[in-house]
């Protein structure tokens, strides 16, 4: 939880979590320190890394007072953020990836919004660029969202969306107010969906969100993600897990509309992860899985439509069918 460090006015405080990324860390550190018509903290927390990607995070910290680097072992990306987080005297906090970058100018139109339209989070469009710094694709936003304040029930809808769901279900593209990061931490043992994890509890924080379509964020498509990674392992799980646990969430807030559709959502990621599941241990966390979304499947039956009851009865009879085909197809693998 943040400490007793005073918070100081208009400071913008970025978190950037770091771990093996020599190659890009340096683009993603100057892209911070060159925004202008600002004043920012950067907050270089290194993961372990066993390359010199912690060595690079000094070396701008010996030139830049501005820039602070802590170090530990590599707990993964949720503990990363909790210590950018302990640690940071901002009046408004970003998250930034180590091999993402902020557009020039991102951080005053940020702040700027949150000023003019007194909003607690400021959504920012995104784009997606390769390793090398190409452009590949814009996220797109539908327009009924599109440079409008927004209620967190609208902000619910949005992140249903077809178009530019992701903006607003991952932790960066956006500035917070710091005082919703008060009492509110990152689950330490995530090290996936780790954004999903907070995010209703985020919502409970605010009165209103405001959104832009201005590009404020530059996503990297790295080959080593952990989010694209291709090999699917049992820290995929993460992504079901994360929409469960927001489920839960909903039904406590009585946001039932959108509890029903993130729980569909989640079980449809169940049934895919068991026909592509690798090991026994993996289908184990599966059937736990499965169990949790039975039990919300009861608690959320009153609000199904006819359509989606019906899916439920088939999700509840299908699903045994398929951890069994799963079954024979890892004994006859080995």
């Amino acid at each position: 939880m943040r400490g007793p460090t005073k918070v100081q006015k208009d400071i913008i405080s970025v978190i950037v979590t770091v771990h093996n990324r020599e190659d890009l860390i340096q683009r993603c550190i100057e892209s911070i320190l060159n925004q202008t018509d600002v004043t920012s903290e950067l907050l270089l927390i290194d993961d372990g890394s066993h390359d010199r990607s912690l060595e690079i995070c000094r070396s701008y910290a010996k030139t830049h007072d501005n820039v602070k680097v802590f170090h530990h072992e590599n707990y993964g990306i949720s503990k990363s953020r909790n210590v950018g987080l302990d640690n940071a005297t901002g009046e408004f906090i970003v998250f930034l990836d180590d091999d993402d970058v902020m557009t020039p100018g991102s951080l005053k139109l940020m702040l700027d919004a949150m000023h003019k339209y007194d909003v607690d989070i400021v959504v920012g469009n995104f784009e997606r660029v390769n390793e090398n710094g190409d452009f590949v694709c814009t996220n797109k936003m539908t327009n009924w969202v599109k440079n409008k304040v927004i209620t967190v029930d609208e902000f619910w809808k949005a992140s249903f969306e077809k178009e530019g769901y992701l903006a607003f279900i991952v932790n960066w593209g956006k500035m917070y107010r710091a005082k919703i990061w008060d009492t509110l931490r990152f689950p330490p043992e995530y090290r996936k969906s780790e954004d999903e994890y907070v995010l209703a509890d985020v919502l409970e924080q605010c009165r209103q969100i405001y959104v832009t379509d201005q590009i404020v964020h530059k996503q990297t498509l790295t080959s080593n993600s952990i989010t694209r990674a291709k090999k699917t392992t049992i820290k995929v799980l993460r992504a079901p897990e994360s929409k469960f646990v927001t489920v839960s969430k909903l039904i406590r807030l009585g946001k039932y509309e959108f509890a029903v559709k993130k729980w569909g959502i989640a079980c449809g990621e169940v049934v895919i992860y068991t026909k592509k599941a690798t090991d026994k241990a993996m289908l184990d966390e599966l059937k736990r899985l499965y169990g949790i979304s039975l039990a919300q499947g009861k608690q959320l039956f009153r609000y199904f439509g006819p359509d989606k009851r019906w899916k439920f009865y088939f999700y509840l009879c299908c699903y045994p069918i398929f951890r069994m085909d799963a079954l024979i197809r890892l004994k006859f693998e080995k």
